[in-house]
């Protein structure tokens, strides 16, 4: 084993190429808890990272053994993982696999992942294949180990729980281990409302389930309270989307008011409704929606699942308003982070609104969007872009009814694309949504403002810092209009464009723009938010480019800490730059322990091939030529120049600064440290 190529061979039938996928991209893509890394492991020191996998792509040749290539890659394999299915169970492929890696010896290391069928089933559904249990031929090996089998069907362990369990086997840890890692929810920013528009719905929800309850209470015949109960209807999708449009520019300093009369008047629904369960599954819905609305996720949630349960013992039970209200409660489930459930109820709504009769277009593209946003955030990205197109196509055929929510599904999609490098049609996508939403919108509403802020980000993807501080400055000036300048959405827009004007070299300017940020953001945020990670380093980065390097210590320090307790991809970029600081202040030493660290976590995060790696190397050449190595130093500092001009260009920030290193190094003779 000692030899061994591969952390694991995935062994599957191709009808299940899509689960294979999925678990192939979470285990190679896996970062093993610092605390476990070099740990003794059954298969010696464990691992930071379990690559690579070993996944075939192609259908294999009609032939009577395995082919040679497969036949090598389980030989170098440490561990066998079986995608079980009755698919697998009837392949020959999966089972002459199995079969191959038994003989092998390491039948102890064989996982399986359930994706459908049942244990021990009969007609065809049987998932496990037959290679598993069946008794060794004369010679064969050992077994295959009794081990849990991991399961996401419906009711199972889930994705995230399936997973944890075949990486705990992979890594020969306690799967509590790994359980133990801290999650961070994902958070979507806070959409500020007018508090006073917020108090008129709720007022009008409180009148509208008083008229009702007085009606009710005069006159209790069906007609009537059928009648009351399309008037709740009609009145709750009117008060959302009012809600939708709000401008929430006024609402600043009023938040907590409008918190208040919202929790006063989901206490009297609960309290008050209970023999009307019609009228209180629609209120209890709209209430669920306003909360979602205001980030409040967690009340949303228990809001949403109530007006569930209230509609399933009304008498006079709506299909449109039940799909709509679980569309609903998918779209706060994701936005607090619960992507397992939200996924389940998405499906489930996608489903029933298909089915509906008469159809609801709008419903089935409301379901298609939200569940495709769950899967793009959890890795699923060809199933979330192929919901995201057929909602366009769906929208294309009524535009004029659907403009909002094209505009929604054409942001989400160029975000999709943006992240997978395929920027010329993310930047088209995004264009496109930013128009719709500055015609139908407005300049100044927040999603018009994202779709700006996106569009930015996904020019400065391009490398046209240029276009891309034009964009940040827009949106800035429209933040500011919106939320004021100390707003916390204000202060995320100046980050963006002080982070695009310093690495345009403006560092005087830059400063002045992420000092405000920073400033607004230590007024409204925690201090251990991950959002500080970004702010705090880069001002750190436009004051050390001026050479106040005791200003700047205390910033990166702080970044530093926080990216470490929430195991932030930026941990390696801010110990890079503090490795930096370190050697222009004579602490070389200090600065070749901090490179080190800083190379550990890049290596977890990023391509060997990024540019961050690149500039990693011309700062630890510049600790090199401190501590008179000069060799190695000069190898370091000229490497990195030559890969970050190639991949930047000579004008970039970063370019500049492993050039300034590799002047100084050829002008002195004796490195200087200041």
């Amino acid at each position: 084993m000692a030899t061994s190529r591969y952390k694991a061979f995935i062994s599957y039938s191709h009808r299940e190429e899509r689960w294979a996928r999925w678990l192939h991209r979470k285990l190679e893509t896996y970062r093993v808890p610092k605390r476990l890394v070099g740990q003794p492991s059954p298969l010696g020191p464990t691992p930071s990272r379990l690559t690579p996998i070993f996944r075939d792509r192609d259908e294999l040749p009609t032939a009577t053994d395995l082919g040679a290539v497969i036949q090598q890659a389980l030989e170098e394999s440490e561990s066998l993982i079986v995608i079980c299915s009755p698919a697998a169970a009837a392949s020959r492929w999966v089972n002459e696999e199995i079969r191959f890696f038994r003989r092998l010896g390491r039948g102890n290391r064989i996982y399986c992942l359930i994706v459908d069928g049942e244990p021990g089933a009969d007609s065809g559904q049987e998932c496990f294949p037959e290679a598993l249990t069946e008794p060794l031929e004369a010679g064969d090996h050992e077994g295959p180990h009794d081990h849990a089998a991991a399961d996401v069907r419906p009711g199972g362990d889930g994705r995230q729980g399936a997973k944890l369990k075949v990486i705990a086997g992979l890594l020969g840890v306690g799967l509590d281990e790994l359980r133990q890692r801290d999650q961070q929810r994902r958070q979507r920013r806070l959409i500020a409302v007018a508090a006073s528009a917020v108090a008129g719905m709720v007022i009008a929800i409180g009148l509208a389930t008083a008229a009702l309850m007085a009606r009710a209470e005069a006159d209790r015949q069906r007609l009537r309270a059928e009648q009351e109960a399309r008037t709740a209807t009609e009145t709750t999708e009117f008060l959302v989307s009012l809600f939708d449009v709000v401008d929430p520019g006024e609402a600043r300093g009023n938040t907590i008011t409008a918190r208040e009369i919202l929790d006063r008047g989901a206490e009297k629904i609960d309290r008050e409704l209970l023999d009307q369960p019609a009228v209180r599954a629609n209120l209890l819905g709209t209430m669920g929606r306003v909360y979602t609305g205001l980030g409040l996720y967690g009340q949303a949630t228990e809001l949403l699942d109530s007006a569930l349960q209230a509609s399933g013992n009304a008498g006079d039970r709506s299909e449109v308003r039940d799909v709509r209200t679980q569309i609903a409660l998918a779209a706060a489930l994701y936005l607090r982070g619960e992507y397992d459930r939200s996924e389940a109820v998405a499906r489930e709504a996608l489903s029933r609104a298909h089915a509906l009769d008469p159809p609801a277009p709008e419903v089935s593209i409301n379901a298609m969007v939200v569940l495709a946003d769950v899967l793009s955030d959890t890795g699923v990205d060809d199933e979330a872009e192929a919901l995201y197109r057929d909602a366009l196509d769906r929208i294309s055929v009524r535009p004029e009814k659907d403009e909002a929510q094209r505009a929604r599904a054409l942001d989400r999609l160029a975000v999709l694309m943006m992240y997978q490098d395929r920027l010329e049609e993310a930047q088209s996508y995004m264009s496109e949504a930013l128009d719709i939403r500055e015609r139908i919108l407005g300049a100044d509403h927040p999603l018009t403002i994202e779709s700006l802020n996106n569009l930015a980000a996904i020019t400065y993807s391009q490398r046209r810092l240029a276009d891309a501080e034009r964009l940040a400055r827009q949106a800035v000036s429209r933040a500011r209009r919106v939320w004021g300048d100390e707003h916390p959405e204000t202060a995320s827009q100046l980050n963006n464009l002080g982070l695009f004007v310093l690495e345009q070299g403006e560092v005087e300017e830059a400063e002045q723009i992420l000092s405000e940020s920073v400033t607004a953001d230590r007024r409204h945020r925690q201090p251990t938010d991950d959002q500080w990670v970004f702010s705090l380093n880069n001002l750190a980065l436009s004051i050390a480019s001026q050479g106040r390097y005791e200003d700047a210590e205390p910033l990166y320090v702080e970044g530093l800490e926080i990216a470490r307790l929430h195991d932030h991809r930026m941990e390696g970029p801010i110990a890079a730059n503090l490795a930096d600081l370190y050697c222009r202040t004579n602490r070389a030493g200090e600065g070749i322990a901090m490179a080190a660290m800083a190379r550990e976590a890049l290596a977890a995060d990023y391509a060997a091939s990024d540019w961050r790696i690149a500039y990693l190397d011309s700062v630890e050449g510049g600790c090199r030529a401190a501590l008179g190595e000069r060799d190695i130093a000069l190898t370091l500092l000229e490497s990195g120049r030559a890969r970050l001009e190639a991949d930047r260009g000579p004008d970039w920030l970063f370019t500049k600064l492993a050039l300034g290193r590799v002047q100084r190094f050829e002008k002195d003779t004796e490195w200087p440290t200041r």
